[in-house]
């Protein structure tokens, strides 16, 4: 399993995240995070008991995907002139794979 970025957190915290990174997000990005995320486990076994999250960046990201991927409880980040920022609307409920 290739990852992008793999970021974890032990002790009292205890989660990790998944990023996938693209430069133009396609629908298909949102698919490979998805089957990424339903894999972890199994290719990581020593984060079994972390919860696990997913972000999708992108240099170029539509609204509509932007969307989608919230709705799907994944959080959304931009990448531009080498600044990372992960935008989280108020409303905004992630899912713990």
């Amino acid at each position: 399993m290739e990852i992008d970025v793999l970021v974890y957190a032990n002790s009292t915290v205890n989660e990790v995240y998944i990023v996938e990174v693209k430069s133009h997000l396609r629908k298909e990005g949102i698919t490979q995070l998805q089957k990424m995320m339903k894999n972890f486990r199994y290719f990581f076994p020593e984060h079994s008991d972390k919860q696990l999250y997913g972000i999708l960046a992108a240099v170029d990201m539509s609204n509509e995907l932007k969307q989608k991927i919230r709705a799907l409880g994944f959080y959304s980040a931009t990448i531009k002139e080498a600044i990372f920022l992960l935008d989280v609307p108020s409303d905004f409920q992630e899912k713990v794979y």
